[in-house]
């Protein structure tokens, strides 16, 4: 005779237990248990390949450490995990970040939900919230007040980076790099002969990175000099430096 089947309520009582068991971890843990959300074409990057470089120029001196993947990142059982954004979870819920930002709470946004169209970030896949205010940026810029701050998301509204901006910057000079998006979470180009772009990569201890960059005007083209007309930094954390190192590799 065959072995007897185990006895049903004990079974359905165990998994009960398991479930109570993971609800509580979540409840108290919810960054353990998020997933990042990518539309399924996400590493798509065969159209403006002349932007996406901009983008991989201005990544090179961080992405030596993002590592290699056989699989596509968001695939590894530890992606995201233990990186933060201004000391949240990395893939924080939208209102829940809001929520711990001083700077943020009461604030509206003024454009919700617009689609992240860069070249080199994860396609279809990211969207930006703006943030009219008042915004210091927590290290390093001195003597820069941004107006406005867009949080950059999944699909389900989890944050996945931030781009700072100040639009009346202090007067100083801008020395031209050799790139042409001063904007990359809105894919903004300089737009005349007399423009330039300055940038600056930061690396951070926690595997983050820091793009800095300046737009600015020459009084006339040829000049030596321009004058600064805007500054954005771009924060990214090293999980989604790592799915947009996936994406430029792509061919």
């Amino acid at each position: 005779m065959g072995r007897a089947a185990p006895a049903l309520t004990p079974l359905i009582e165990g998994e009960s237990t398991r479930l109570a068991e993971v609800r509580k971890n979540f409840l108290q843990h919810p960054a353990d248990y998020a997933r990042i959300s990518l539309d399924p074409g996400w590493a798509d990057n065969k159209e403006y390949k002349t932007a996406s470089e901009d983008l991989a120029t201005v990544l090179r001196p961080v992405m030596a450490g993002v590592g290699t993947w056989k699989l596509p990142p968001h695939a590894q059982s530890d992606f995201g995990s233990g990186s933060t954004i201004l000391s949240q979870p990395y893939l924080t819920a939208l209102p829940t970040f809001v929520d711990a930002v001083p700077q943020l709470k009461g604030l509206k946004p003024a454009k919700a939900r617009v689609p992240v169209g860069m070249p080199g970030f994860p396609k279809k896949s990211f969207y930006y919230h703006s943030y009219d205010g008042s915004f210091d940026f927590p290290v390093g810029m001195t003597g820069v007040t941004f107006n406005r701050l867009y949080i950059v998301t999944d699909p389900l509204d989890q944050v996945v980076a931030l781009q700072y901006c100040c639009e009346a910057p202090p007067n100083h000079s801008v020395r031209d790099m050799g790139i042409g998006i001063f904007n990359f979470v809105q894919f903004r180009r300089k737009g005349s002969t007399t423009a330039v772009v300055q940038y600056e990569t930061k690396p951070q201890k926690d595997g983050s990175a820091l793009v800095i960059t300046k737009l600015g005007v020459e009084e006339r083209r040829g000049s030596t000099s321009a004058t600064c007309k805007e500054i954005n930094v771009l924060v990214l954390p090293k999980p989604t430096l790592q799915l947009i190192d996936y994406v430029l590799q792509q061919p």
